[in-house]
């Protein structure tokens, strides 16, 4: 609460979804609004019956393709659920990351100044706004990164392939060692 934490994130179940029809798509498969492009929304999912079935985080990444965050243990489930509604034509594509992507978040009031070091991007409040998210190299490796956290501190989520997670861990360590993360 006071400098900073650093967590382990892979236990999420996490999609990508694309294609010309996706943002229209999620439209109809979500109950909230979709997101503008570099911004993220917190989605309630409902089943046929108006009940919930999950609970995301939208992330438009780009104008159609989106990165889709939920609970691990319906990741089959709601996969299921998405290619049963999908459409016909083949206007939008879903994949499952599994294990093959993994995340880590950094939070607190440091939290910024840690990330900060090990980029070029600019994550100023003006330029990297809460409920955004963007793609950068962290510590030299590929990354998307969110500018939330469950924590409700100013934190991020940064989500990388399973082979950089070793170099962005040790760089944030390494960054955060001034703040006693």
């Amino acid at each position: 609460r006071e400098s900073g934490g650093l967590i382990e994130i892979s236990n999420y179940g996490k999609f990508e979804i694309t294609g010309p029809g996706a943002a229209d798509w999620l439209a109809r498969v979500m109950a909230c609004k979709v997101p503008a492009v570099g911004r993220i929304a917190l989605s309630p999912m409902l089943n046929d019956a108006s009940r919930l079935i999950g609970d995301f985080t939208m992330c438009r990444v780009a104008e159609d393709r989106f990165f889709v965050v939920g609970t691990y243990a319906a990741e089959v489930f709601y996969l299921r659920w998405f290619e049963k509604h999908l459409p016909k034509d083949g206007s939008v594509a879903i994949r499952r990351f599994g294990i093959n992507l993994v995340g880590l978040s950094v939070v607190g009031p440091n939290s910024r100044k840690v990330l900060q070091k090990l980029t070029d991007a600019d994550c100023s409040n003006e330029a990297f706004r809460f409920m955004d998210i963007r793609e950068f190299d962290v510590n030299g490796a590929p990354a998307i990164v969110n500018r939330l956290t469950y924590a409700g501190d100013l934190g991020y989520e940064l989500w990388m392939e399973p082979a950089y997670q070793r170099k962005i861990y040790e760089g944030i360590k390494a960054a955060g060692a001034e703040f006693g993360i």
